[in-house]
């Protein structure tokens, strides 16, 4: 392999850092208990890589990042496609972060457990079976690119593969010895249209990351036991926060309740525009 696509694909992942770190404004569709979770615990959930609901964008995550890299998903505006495919159409909602990417959060499982960053793991460490087993290799604000073959951008370990490469075919060796780097914002084309912007959270073991078999010619990757982690957002400012709704919302009355508690803005979307445009109506209690 040349050095060239390495250099890319770093350049790449630079870049997608660098757009994310500037824009302010990001809009996460979901729904309203799920706003109420939010609100109430001060905590973004996000999901194993593995569960992405495109099934092209699971063929391009290779093997030793599969369980162990978890996102949240954004937009940089609204439209009526991304409403209509994230937030239920009428009955969801879209919250509008700002400034979001500017701060440092921790991660956190699910019973609050914080996840310890950790730069090198100890051999002397046998457990991987729970939370505290487990930490943060990398936090990363990203956004996602989009190409035609994006198995052309990633970076990988050619020192590894070496080694490897008289004993395993060359497609499972790139699988296997994949940068994180290249994992988690690049996808096909086709979904140019969504303009995603993600939290991305790498995970490793506190003991070795790999072990090998006299059975199995590549190594054997240990997976965390759980399927979400957690970010804790509690030094956000949530005064900035708003909410927006479509005019035929069916829940308006929970959330200004909800409004009254944690002082947020509720504003209006006007569905079947053909355009990404804000409809600035702000509702107030």
């Amino acid at each position: 392999m040349s050095q060239e696509p390495k250099n890319v694909a770093q350049q790449l992942y630079q870049k997608s850092k660098k757009i994310a770190s500037e824009q302010m404004q990001l809009f996460h569709f979901t729904k309203l208990k799920v706003l109420k979770i939010i609100l109430e615990t001060k905590k973004l959930r996000l999901s194993n890589l593995d569960k992405v609901n495109d099934p092209k964008e699971l063929k391009y995550i290779d093997n030793i990042w599969k369980k162990k890299i978890f996102i949240i998903s954004f937009t940089d505006y609204i439209r009526d496609y991304m409403w209509n495919q994230y937030a239920n159409g009428a009955d969801g909602i879209c919250i509008e972060f700002t400034g979001l990417f500017n701060n440092l959060f921790d991660v956190c499982s699910e019973d609050g457990y914080k996840y310890d960053h950790i730069d090198q793991t100890k051999f002397s460490h046998k457990s991987y079976q729970i939370d505290e087993d487990w930490g943060v290799r990398a936090i990363d604000y990203l956004k996602v690119f989009y190409f035609d073959d994006p198995e052309n951008n990633k970076v990988y370990d050619e020192e590894l593969i070496n080694i490897f490469k008289e004993l395993v075919p060359e497609q499972e060796l790139l699988k296997s010895f994949s940068s994180m780097n290249g994992q988690g914002f690049v996808k096909e084309k086709i979904w140019e249209l969504e303009s995603e912007y993600r939290v991305r959270v790498a995970m490793r073991p506190k003991g070795q990351e790999t072990h090998s078999s006299l059975y199995q010619a590549t190594p054997i990757y240990h997976h965390p036991p759980f399927e979400y982690v957690f970010l804790n957002i509690e030094n956000y400012n949530f005064d900035k926060l708003k909410i927006w709704v479509s005019d035929d919302f069916k829940e308006m009355g929970g959330l200004i309740e909800f409004q009254k508690q944690y002082h947020f803005q509720i504003e209006l979307y006007e569905l079947g525009l053909q355009q990404p445009k804000k409809i600035h109506k702000e509702v107030k209690a």
